[in-house]
């Protein structure tokens, strides 16, 4: 899966502000639930703003739409653009990305989860 793909799975996207609201079932939301912000890279929950990397942006946006990727596909998503494929390195540097930066997706309620081996998924808590 590359970046693009990953990124064109969020179906809504709403006016000038960039901004892009989803569920799992790719049903629209009301703003207060989960908003990402492509132009600042940031995600948006129940007023709670966070900046993310650029690395945790797109894991993130890639993992919006439910489901659970691979680091093979992670890789794909982050470093699809890079006409290298990125570092050789690349799956410690977005392990390293989601330790450093989990906290503040922490912070809107959000955790990434896995569900199987080798494989991770974003989990929205509910009740944040």
């Amino acid at each position: 899966m590359t970046a693009a793909e990953a990124l064109s799975r969020i179906p809504i996207v709403i006016g000038a502000f960039d901004l892009v609201a989803f569920d799992a079932r790719r049903r629209a939301l009301p703003l207060q639930s989960l908003i990402l912000s492509t132009s600042l890279r940031a995600i948006s929950r129940y007023g709670a703003i966070v900046r993310l990397r650029p690395i945790m942006f797109r894991v993130v946006a890639a993992l919006a739409g439910g489901a659970a990727l691979s680091m093979p596909e992670l890789i794909d998503v982050v470093y699809g653009d890079d006409p290298d494929g990125g570092p050789e390195t690349a799956a410690k540097c977005i392990e390293v990305i989601i330790f450093i930066e989990r906290p503040k997706i922490e912070i809107c309620g959000l955790s990434l989860v896995r569900p199987r081996r080798a494989h991770l998924q974003l989990k929205v808590d509910c009740a944040a």
